[in-house]
């Protein structure tokens, strides 16, 4: 089995181990984060090794000192406008309603972090957003791009934002609904 198979990763945390070595690993797969979240205050799990935007990834969930991963020493990500949260294998991203306004968009920080998963579905809650602009497109490309193989899912997106979308042809790169 190849060292870099993300099963590997599930597989010692089936078998008991505590400390898992990442070396091998630049996409952490969200099912094995959901399952070693869950795991009780004794058998905690600390993750070695972590590479940047795995690492990152951790930071934006919130799962950085859950698994001991110390953080990068550069500045912290800010607060990004949407919350993440994990569903199963997957992640639900609540979007803010002024996030078209938001000019983290423009930085790399807001989506870069996306490279660090593995998640077999990424799901874009759109229900209080009511404006696409330009800024926001790019976010969400450079978003479904880092979400690789997973493709993004926007639900339930207003029907004049759905309309925003569809002119711009985005529902041939993401489900829109």
């Amino acid at each position: 089995m190849n060292a870099s198979d993300p099963s590997v990763l599930a597989k010692q945390l089936a078998a008991g181990a505590t400390r898992i070595d990442c070396t091998a690993h630049d996409r952490l797969p969200v099912s094995f984060l959901a399952e070693a979240s869950g795991r009780s205050p004794s058998a905690q799990v600390t993750l070695v090794n972590v590479h940047g935007d795995a690492r990152a990834a951790l930071q934006v969930l919130g799962l950085s000192q859950r698994f001991h991963v110390e953080l990068p020493t550069h500045p912290p990500i800010p607060a990004l406008p949407f919350t993440i949260g994990i569903q199963g294998a997957g992640l639900v991203l609540v979007i803010e309603r002024m996030i078209s306004q938001n000019r983290l968009l423009d930085d790399p920080v807001s989506h870069s972090w996306m490279r660090g998963l593995l998640a077999d579905s990424v799901i874009l809650d759109f229900s209080i957003v009511e404006h696409v602009n330009s800024m926001l497109v790019a976010w969400l490309l450079q978003l479904a791009q880092s979400a690789k193989p997973a493709r993004l899912r926007l639900r339930s997106t207003k029907p004049q934002v759905q309309t925003q979308m569809k002119q711009l042809r985005l529902d041939q790169m993401m489900d829109i609904g």
